[in-house]
C-alpha cells in the first residue's frame, strides 16, 4: 500500500451501481464470522450466509435509518470502503464503516473517522458507534480515537466520544479531556471491558 495523502480520500452518496462493490466488502468484512463454514468445506453455506446477511443488513439500516447517509469511501476515485452515517439532532451515529482489508492499517480509517468526529465537534454532539464483542481489533481502534465504551450485551459494546470544545478540538486535542484524565488516573471505563 503507498502512503496515502489524506488529499486523495474522499466521499461520496452510494449509488444503485455501487452494489457489487458493497457486496464485495461485506464479504471481506465479515469473513471472520463466517470462516469457520470455509473451514468445515461448506462453501455453498458460506456463500449463502453471506449473501442473507447483506441483504439482511441493508434492509435493517434502510428501513431503521431512512434519513442516513450512505457513502462510499474513495482513494483517488476508487471505492475502497463504505461510510453509513446517521446524523440526528442529538447525535451523529456511525452506523457502519468499513474498508476492504488491503486499505486497512494505512491510517484511512483514522482518518475518516476524525473528520466525522470533527463534524460532531463542530455541532457540539457525541459521536455513537457499536463494535462487536468479538471484533477486539475495532474495539481498540476506537479507543485509541477517544471513544469509551458506554454499555454492552452480549454481542455488542456501545462506544462514544465527545468533545465539549471544538475549538480545543481544532487545536489538536483530539482525544476528549474528560477520556485523558479518566484514562491517567486508570479510571477509564474500557478498563472492565478489555
Amino acid at each position: 500500500m503507498p502512503e496515502i495523502n489524506p488529499l486523495d480520500i474522499t466521499l461520496r452518496p452510494a449509488r444503485a451501481g455501487d452494489e457489487a462493490f458493497l457486496k464485495k466488502l461485506h464479504q471481506a468484512e465479515r469473513h471472520w464470522e463466517f470462516a469457520p463454514l470455509l473451514n468445515a468445506g461448506a462453501v455453498d453455506t458460506y456463500q449463502k450466509v453471506l449473501a442473507q446477511q447483506y441483504d439482511a443488513h441493508h434492509t435493517v439500516y434502510f428501513r431503521s435509518y431512512d434519513m442516513a447517509k450512505y457513502g462510499l469511501i474513495l482513494w483517488c476515485g476508487k471505492p475502497i470502503g463504505r461510510l453509513y452515517l446517521d446524523e440526528r439532532d442529538s447525535e451523529v451515529r456511525v452506523l457502519d464503516i468499513a474498508l476492504m482489508p488491503e486499505y486497512r492499517g494505512a491510517g484511512i480509517g483514522r482518518l475518516v473517522m476524525r473528520g466525522v468526529c470533527a463534524g460532531a465537534a463542530r455541532k457540539r454532539l457525541p459521536v455513537q458507534l457499536h463494535v462487536h464483542a468479538l471484533n477486539s481489533a475495532a474495539y481498540r481502534f476506537y479507543y485509541r480515537l477517544g471513544f469509551e465504551p458506554t454499555e454492552t450485551n452480549q454481542r455488542h459494546i456501545r462506544m462514544r466520544w465527545y468533545h465539549p470544545s471544538y475549538e480545543d478540538f481544532a487545536r489538536g486535542q483530539f482525544i476528549p479531556p474528560d477520556v485523558v484524565i479518566r484514562r491517567l488516573q486508570g479510571t477509564s471505563p474500557a478498563a472492565a471491558q478489555r
